[in-house]
């Protein structure tokens, strides 16, 4: 079961999803020094307080993830960035 569960509706061509995706990982890689690894339609994401994934279809983008103690005190606010990072990325 995953601490954090965000779903994203998009109308992005998947080839774009690609792209967006990427640099999105690319970006949360730099920031917070996790290690994104892409596997088809989906990004895995690892860090010693977090792992996930991020996973595309035609319609939406999912995003999953456990938590390290530390994180899930700040949940909300992770949850809060993330969806205002999707909403930036994802826009056509």
């Amino acid at each position: 079961m995953s601490d954090l569960l965000i779903r994203r509706r998009h109308a992005l061509s998947m080839p774009d999803l690609h792209v967006r995706v990427a640099q999105i990982a690319a970006k949360m890689s730099a920031r917070f020094g996790a290690q994104c690894r892409q596997d088809g339609d989906v990004f895995h994401i690892e860090h010693r307080d977090v792992k996930g994934s991020i996973t595309m279809t035609a319609s939406e983008v999912v995003i999953e993830a456990r938590l390290g103690f530390a994180l899930k005190l700040f949940k909300a606010r992770a949850v809060t960035e993330i969806e205002r990072i999707l909403e930036r990325e994802l826009m056509e």
